[in-house]
């Protein structure tokens, strides 16, 4: 009697059982080919998961440290700011409130600029009639008045025969 069970090609390899007739080893083969790929596939793509992960998260929390030291920094410079802002006020009020008797005032400053131009204003009082002014051009002469007799002149003396 043969005890080889590889030699039988209706008994499983690995699983060292009898296959039922459908199934051969030959299927079985095929369906190991295809399982091996998958796992290689999978394992593959576990593995440059992994990788990214190892290198990014590191990188990120980097970023983010970075990002909490500028803005600690502003932070800090900002407070630096406020209480020397706090200081001048307060001396300001002390100046103000120990400010003695007022002294002479200064000298004048340089004018301002000119304002815009302002609405017009209402028209004042006539003044005083000024002097004549000198005579002009003579005019063109006039038209000829009309040829008359004069009823209110005496008639002229002439010598006689004249």
């Amino acid at each position: 009697m043969n005890t080889d069970i590889t030699s039988t090609p209706h008994f499983c390899v690995c699983h060292k059982t009898k296959l039922s007739n459908s199934r051969t080893y030959h299927t079985m083969e095929e369906d190991r080919q295809s399982v091996k790929k998958f796992a290689f596939f999978g394992i593959a793509a576990s593995t440059v998961a992994t990788l990214t992960v190892v290198m990014a998260v590191p990188m990120l929390c980097l970023y983010l440290q970075n990002i909490q030291s500028g803005l600690q920094d502003d932070l800090t410079f900002c407070k630096s700011r406020t209480d020397s802002l706090r200081g001048e006020y307060t001396r300001l009020a002390a100046y103000r409130d120990s400010a003695g008797e007022a002294g002479q005032d200064g000298r004048p400053g340089q004018p301002g600029r000119q304002g815009p131009q302002g609405e017009a204003g209402q028209n004042g009082k006539d003044g005083e009639p000024g002097k004549d002014g000198e005579d002009g051009e003579p005019g063109k002469p006039g038209e000829d008045g009309p040829k008359g007799s004069c009823d209110h002149c005496p008639p002229p003396r002439t010598a006689p025969g004249y």
